[in-house]
């Protein structure tokens, strides 16, 4: 059902003809049929030089280009954009022909021409698409012939002069300096700026423009210069005027009014960065979708109205929430609901609600250890409310509270939470947070798992065999723990449900904290990447994790919710779900996996698209807990509890399947280990496969 959604509404093929192929290149280019041994093309920079430079002119002018079809690199059929081929369309063609050649005169080669052959593709690809239909396949040539390169002799500026000396002075700063080659982006950048400084300084509605001059038409061809004069024109000082908004449907403008607090007021002398910075603050309220603000029409007075327009971003509602995950002796569903809106003002303030549930087993079906005991019911669900106390600087107040009941090898969990603090949005992508918080941690078992939860919850003045030799880490049953939390996330992504490009990091920190009476700490981060590459469908999506987890006390008992578990779908592939244990751990496969208090985890991850809706990725995980992060020695020198070590990492490589779909991401991979050692008592399987359905970023 999912591969069917994600592939319903496929277009059908085009008409022939095709475009299978587009060149820019030089008079004297040599090709060898896909790829060129030189474009004939100069270097953009005189630091560059040979071919490398001229397949980045080709490239960069490629580039501007709007006609849909593959660029020349992209030739392979693996490396091409998705079937169908884009239609042969000629009016396009032709005003990517203006498009190229502007790009060549901007620059420097002023008086570049550029010339559109259009003729049957004899690549091996175009012969494949001839066999498929005669005529279909032509290819696209943009032969250009630049010319010599000019330069900028002289930088000039007019229509300053009734401005004060001193913000001639800072304009005259903005202007480029001569070079020896004219580039357009350094004169659009000097128009920019040009205008920004009279913005700045009282007067709202400036007007910027420059001209090539020629200092000699009819001089030598081997050798161009020219003027580059700009012309300002500041137009008529002003003030700022009121504040008017444009595009409230439901969000009360009184309130709002209220609630932002400008860094100018009316009859302050017009400056655009104060204009910018009310643009920048209000994009990053949550009640909007878009926001533009420009100034308005003057009065007669003199003042400039300062004109807000947004359009409002959804309401919120009801989304579907769907988990599910299986492996050889996991299988796990939950389904359930997640429901966010924006109350009391729209955006200023908020409420989300959500919540799931559903039924999780892990049985042994083969061995001496078959066992069918660990299973149970599992949930997660929570409230939280948000309201904006300063929503230009981006400072609202927020409680938040959520549970869980989870299901594991030998034990199961519930646990509760509660906070409430300040949260501050300095950027649009980055939200920061502080908090005190409580929180209840239980740990029980069912009659068939009392055995498994006795060998490691124990009361503190029980003493526990070793483990492989070293010291048994010991677990409480019951905890409540009061800590103050902060909390950092970044998440900035080109599209959520299928990110191309962008990052995520996420971070929390209780630097002090008290459970049950023992003195705590804990710090974990979490990064994922997305690097596009020039072949369009590939995408390298690295991703690391660390934490570190400390009681102050001596030999205090621990709480597992605290702890960091490594293997599985998200961490180390080739390990089941909290298999990869600290080293040392002598648990069989149904025993409680405890996890460590230092995790180290890193990915490297390819994904390559063969359609929109599947890809194919490959990967190769590595990571490790340890109990902590030095280890800890005994009066007489034995060893009590191991410390980090990187030869204990446990790598694995693998492959998989990721269909991205409306409610969720669906992967399948296959892993396999590849350390012979693993520092645990047991054998581990030597590779697994893992399946999952998962909500997006």
């Amino acid at each position: 059902m999912l591969v069917w959604s994600g592939c319903a509404g496929k277009k059908a093929p085009p008409s022939a003809p095709w475009l299978t192929d587009a060149r820019v290149q030089g008079q004297q280019a040599d090709w060898a049929r896909l790829y060129p041994r030189d474009t004939g093309l100069p270097p953009t920079t005189t630091a560059e030089r040979g071919r490398s430079a001229a397949l980045e002119t080709s490239w960069a002018a490629r580039l501007e280009m709007e006609h849909d079809f593959p660029a020349w690199w992209e030739q392979a059929p693996f490396a091409r954009r998705f079937y169908p081929l884009p239609s042969l369309d000629r009016e396009v063609l032709e005003a990517d022909r203006l498009r190229i050649r502007d790009w060549f005169v901007q620059q420097g080669w002023i008086e570049a021409a550029v010339a559109l052959t259009i003729e049957p593709d004899p690549t091996w690809w175009g012969e494949h698409a001839e066999r498929k239909q005669p005529g279909s396949a032509w290819r696209a040539v943009f032969v250009v012939v630049p010319g010599r390169r000019w330069s900028v002799s002289r930088v000039a500026m007019q229509g300053a002069e009734p401005l004060p000396s001193t913000l001639r002075q800072q304009l005259d700063a903005q202007l480029p300096t001569p070079r020896p080659h004219y580039t357009g982006s350094n004169r659009a950048d000097a128009e920019d700026g040009l205008w920004h400084t009279l913005a700045s300084h009282g007067y709202p509605r400036p007007y910027v423009t420059s001209v090539l001059i020629p200092d000699d038409p009819t001089g030598p061809r081997d050798r161009r210069t020219a003027t580059l004069l700009f012309h300002v024109d500041a137009g008529t000082a002003a003030t700022f005027g009121p504040l008017e908004f444009q595009g409230l449907e439901v969000l009360d403008r009184g309130r709002l009014h209220r609630a932002i607090r400008p860094r100018f007021a009316p009859g302050d002398p017009w400056d655009v960065r104060q204009v910018e910075a009310l643009a920048y603050q209000l994009d990053r309220l949550p009640a909007f979708a878009t926001v533009r603000v420009k100034p308005g029409q003057p009065t007669i007075s003199g003042d400039v109205p300062v004109q807000v327009k947004v359009s409002e971003a959804d309401a919120g509602g009801w989304a579907p929430v769907v988990g599910v995950s299986s492996e050889a002796s996991l299988f796990s569903v939950e389904l359930g609901g997640r429901w966010r809106g924006n109350h009391i003002g729209r955006g200023l303030a908020s409420a989300a609600v959500w919540g799931q549930a559903g039924y999780r087993a892990m049985p042994v079906f083969f061995g001496p250890e078959r066992f069918f005991g660990n299973h149970g019911p599992v949930g997660h669900g929570g409230v939280e409310g948000e309201f904006f106390i300063r929503p230009l600087a981006g400072l609202s107040i927020f409680a938040a509270t959520d549970a869980s009941l989870d299901t594991w090898r030998g034990y199961h969990e519930a646990n509760f939470a509660a906070r409430a603090g300040l949260r501050w949005r300095p950027l649009r992508h980055l939200t920061m947070s502080m908090s005190p918080e409580i929180a209840w941690w239980q740990s029980f078992a069912t009659p068939s798992q009392q055995p498994l939860y006795d060998k490691w919850f124990v009361e503190d003045s029980e003493t526990l065999p070793e483990m492989s030799g070293m010291q048994r880490p010991r677990f409480r049953s019951q905890t409540l723990a009061v800590s103050p939390r902060l909390d950092v996330s970044y998440v900035h992504l080109d599209d959520p449900s299928d990110p191309h490009a962008g990052a995520v990091v996420l971070g929390s920190l209780v630097p002090w904290g008290m459970a049950s009476g023992d003195p705590w700490s804990r710090a974990s981060i979490e990064a994922h990447g997305f690097i596009p590459t020039l072949a369009e469908r590939l995408v390298i999506a690295p991703r690391m994790s660390a934490g570190w987890m400390a009681w102050h006390g001596a030999d205090a008992a621990q709480a597992v919710p605290t702890r960091f578990f490594a293997g599985g779908g998200r961490t180390v592939r080739g390990w089941s779900t909290r298999m990869l244990n600290p080293p040392g751990w002598d648990g069989t496969i149904n025993d409680v996996r405890i996890g460590g208090n230092v995790l180290l985890t890193a990915t490297m991850e390819a994904r390559f698209r063969i359609w929109p809706q599947l890809h194919v990725i490959s990967f190769v995980d590595t990571g490790r807990v340890w109990e902590q992060l030095q280890e800890r020695r005994g009066p007489d020198g034995e060893l009590l509890v191991a410390g980090v070590s990187l030869q204990d990492l446990q790598t694995s490589a693998g492959a998989g399947v990721q269909i991205p779909s409306p409610i969720g991401t669906v992967v399948t991979s296959v892993a396999v280990r590849l350390n012979k050692y693993t520092g645990l008592a047991l054998p581990v399987a030597p590779f697994n496969v893992h399946f999952s359905l998962t909500e997006h970023f």
